[in-house]
């Protein structure tokens, strides 16, 4: 059996359950596989220039960085309105 990060993908979405939040992120042709294999709603990010499948896109690992920092913020305000 032939493996990929597309194939991983696809195996972990198996335990997907609605309203989870799929995030993938990456900066090589490996992840072109993986970006493929998300659903469309999900956020893929593709890491640095030149052609990729993901619908989103930072420049360095600083803004993958930022990035997630803002997500854990977004995570963290959400939790002390509740």
């Amino acid at each position: 059996m032939w493996a990929n990060k597309g194939a991983f993908a696809r195996e972990l979405l198996a335990r997907y359950r609605e309203g989870d939040f799929v995030l993938g992120i990456g900066d090589d042709r490996t992840d072109e596989d993986l970006f493929q294999e998300l659903p469309p709603w999900s956020w893929s990010v593709h890491v640095g220039s030149g052609p990729s499948k993901a619908r989103f896109r930072v420049p360095d690992t600083r803004g993958v960085r930022r990035l997630l920092q803002q997500l854990v913020g977004r995570v963290e305000f959400a939790k002390a309105k509740a």
